[in-house]
């Protein structure tokens, strides 16, 4: 058995003619490009698929809180940095424990 791409008419009384939209495979249909329609839907698909990756992204890192690096001189003031690692501190001063930071 063959698969077989025809366009049907079927003539009318008065010598017209109706077109026959009979089941059919998406490849077998034509777009104005000269591609057909399961090559547009097959491009569409990949697009959305690659668009949904992007669209929901994973984070898989981990979250560390920012620490103190450095010596308080005073309550007043901080000589340092404010760093943030993914490595233990041998030492962390909690937030508002120096007083104001100048």
């Amino acid at each position: 058995m063959a698969d077989i791409n025809i366009q049907m008419h079927k003539k009318n009384a008065d010598g017209t003619y109706d077109n026959i939209f009979p089941v059919s495979n998406a490849s077998f249909i034509s777009t104005t490009d000269g591609s057909n329609v399961q090559t547009k839907l097959d491009t569409v698909s990949t697009a959305l698929n690659l668009k949904a990756d992007k669209a929901n992204p994973v984070f898989t890192g981990s979250v560390t809180a920012p620490t103190f690096v450095g010596t308080a001189t005073n309550t007043t003031s901080i000589a340092g940095a404010l760093t943030v690692s993914t490595a233990e501190p041998s030492t962390v001063l909690p937030v508002g424990t120096l007083g104001a930071v100048v």
